[in-house]
């Protein structure tokens, strides 16, 4: 049986996962805006 802890660590490593990669994609999206305006904006909203 796993323990309940085990999985509440678990669930919070993938949701600090997820963040990660959405910031970082974030950040080159936001990089591409500044290089190019009109093809680099997409509101993530």
């Amino acid at each position: 049986m796993i323990s309940k802890s085990y999985i509440i660590c678990s669930c919070i490593h993938n949701l600090f996962r997820t963040f990660l990669i959405f910031s970082s994609e974030c950040r080159s999206l936001r990089a591409s805006t500044l290089v190019n305006p009109p093809l680099g904006f997409i509101p993530i909203f």
